[in-house]
């Protein structure tokens, strides 16, 4: 009778040190892992950038005829004939600053109206009319103007429109605004010179809102 109770107080100390051995090997055990970022050259402005080669060094609208019963409205084209493709751009804004305080935005600028060659004669009402498409971006959110889907910016000359913007925080990475269509409309009652008009359009990228 000794015995047994010698074997069962025995396998009751086994059993009682096996559990405790379970114990001390469930211990949880950390690694840290860590990655440092850091703009491609040391946040001296290239890290912000505009593809200028994107926005159009020419807007031809072509030729209309002289007309007063109604207006005239022209389509720029690749070559100004109104039965060609329009001229189209790809607005693309590149942020790798990594700086989620800062933003950017792009204004577009008519400087006068549209004027004759040969006398420097105002084309009067002449308004141009930039219709762009849905923003994308590949890294971060969208910017502000994403949210607006399909817009038209009439641009009034001598006053900045700003056409694409990322408030702080948005706009990392690559965002690209769409424009499908640059218009020309000349109202009926402008006085006409059969003459080429001209006018010019100024872009500004800045990083200050």
């Amino acid at each position: 009778m000794v015995i047994t109770k010698k074997y069962v107080m025995a396998g009751m100390s086994i059993l009682v040190g096996a559990s405790l051995g379970v114990t001390a090997v469930s211990a949880d055990t950390t690694t840290d892992g860590t990655v440092t970022l850091q703009s491609p050259t040391g946040g001296n402005g290239e890290d912000l950038n505009l593809a200028t080669n994107k926005l159009p060094t020419n807007l031809n609208f072509g030729t209309a005829n002289i007309k007063y019963d109604q207006s005239i409205e022209q389509i720029a084209t690749v070559d100004g004939n109104q039965a060609s493709a329009p001229t189209t751009t790809d607005i693309q804004v590149t942020d790798n600053r990594g700086d989620l305080t800062k933003g950017w935005k792009l204004k577009v600028k008519q400087a006068t109206q549209f004027t004759s060659t040969v006398n420097q004669a105002e084309l009067a009402g002449a308004e141009l009319t930039i219709n762009t498409g849905d923003v994308t971006n590949i890294g971060g959110d969208l910017p502000t103007g994403g949210v607006i889907n399909t817009q038209d910016y009439v641009i009034t000359p001598g006053v900045d429109v700003e056409v694409f913007k990322a408030s702080p925080g948005e706009g990392l990475g690559i965002s690209t605004l769409p424009v499908n269509q640059y218009k020309l409309s000349i109202p009926a009652a402008a006085k006409k010179e059969a003459d080429t008009y001209h006018a010019q359009l100024t872009w500004t990228f800045s990083d200050t809102l």
